[in-house]
């Protein structure tokens, strides 16, 4: 599938690095070094992977640091002002990542399956919403097979600031050691490397919320490292969960201790797990993900254009009321989220 016309990814901010023609030459170890300033993570993460992939896959493809005046735009939505609203000539495509839509858009692309589904509110109304898996972390390398049986090393891909603080109490961590488990450094630039972790968590808070922006990432990426995965029960990661062997979800720290332990003690659990990761990483594989990609900017476009046909002025007005009081609703319905841990 390709696109009749060039598709244009709008990346203000200047990149400390090339970006070739080709996926395959892109410099990863380069580009990993730089994810953890600000909006680069956004850039690199989801623009630069989608338009690479897709240029990779004979697509028209652009990257600018100017707006365009027409045409159809990729975007993230950290680099542009709230209510922002584009140039009539152009089918904005706003990727979401971790943020909320705080601008006019034909299209969102949304990381969360939930989000996406929860936001549509009027399938006759733009903007569109499309689920689009987040690529997996480039350059996974699995677990090495020469570990054999053990499990004690635990991996938490992810900043110290996302793991939950009774986590990293001093009595749960002395009864996490006194039962055999050592964390695997969670370096930024070894998001990537599953080769000496036994098992990977996700465990955010413990609370009811939800995490609707946040994507199952970790959840697949495990998949993809040949590793069981234990995590709190995030929207993503039970929309994406198929079977219980695909992971553990926990709801306290004493059951993360407790999960850890089972599979310690189940050898043949254990592999269950890893295999039926190893079947589900193909929903989300790369191949998967570029289709989906490929369908959003075509007959995607191609249905967010026919619905601004369909507006007049007296519709485009209406549906600007009914962003910004759907946009208002749900900030103040996050704030409360955050305020309350989600226990409402």
């Amino acid at each position: 599938m390709r696109c009749a016309e060039p598709v244009t990814f709008y990346v203000p901010r200047e990149m400390p690095f090339e970006f070739p023609s080709n996926y395959d030459e892109l410099d990863w170890e380069a580009a990993g070094s730089i994810l953890g300033q600000g909006g680069h993570v956004l850039q690199a993460a989801w623009l630069f992977q989608t338009g690479i992939r897709l240029r990779s896959a004979g697509w028209d493809v652009q990257f600018v640091r100017e707006f365009p005046t027409s045409g159809i735009v990729v975007s993230t939505v950290w680099d542009l002002p709230r209510l922002f609203r584009p140039p009539p000539e152009v089918v904005h495509v706003c990727v979401l990542g971790d943020g909320y839509p705080y601008m006019f858009a034909d299209i969102y692309v949304s990381q969360n399956p939930v989000q996406a589904t929860s936001w549509r509110g009027d399938r006759f109304v733009r903007p569109l919403w499309r689920y689009v898996p987040h690529w997996p972390q480039p350059d996974i390398r699995p677990r090495d097979a020469a570990h054999g049986s053990r499990f004690t090393r635990v991996g938490f891909a992810g900043h110290v600031q996302n793991l939950a603080p009774e986590l990293q109490d001093a009595e749960w961590q002395a009864e996490f050691h006194a039962n055999g488990f050592e964390w695997a450094e969670s370096d930024l630039n070894q998001w990537h490397d599953y080769r000496n972790i036994d098992v990977s968590i996700s465990c955010r808070r413990f609370t009811r919320r939800r995490y609707l922006n946040k994507p199952a990432t970790k959840m697949y990426n495990a998949w993809f490292g040949g590793v069981p995965f234990i995590a709190t029960p995030e929207s993503a990661f039970v929309a994406e969960r198929r079977t219980p062997d695909e992971a553990i979800f926990v709801h306290s720290p004493r059951q993360l201790l407790q999960a850890l332990c089972s599979l310690r003690d189940d050898a043949d659990r254990r592999q269950r797990m890893v295999q039926a990761g190893y079947h589900a990483r193909e929903r989300f594989s790369v191949a998967r993900i570029l289709s989906i990609w490929q369908q959003v900017l075509t007959d995607g476009v191609s249905r967010a254009r026919r619905l601004r046909q369909k507006q007049g002025r007296i519709g485009r007005l209406a549906e600007s009321m009914y962003f910004r009081a759907t946009v208002a609703t749900r900030l103040a319905e996050s704030k409360l989220n955050q305020w309350t841990g989600g226990q409402r």
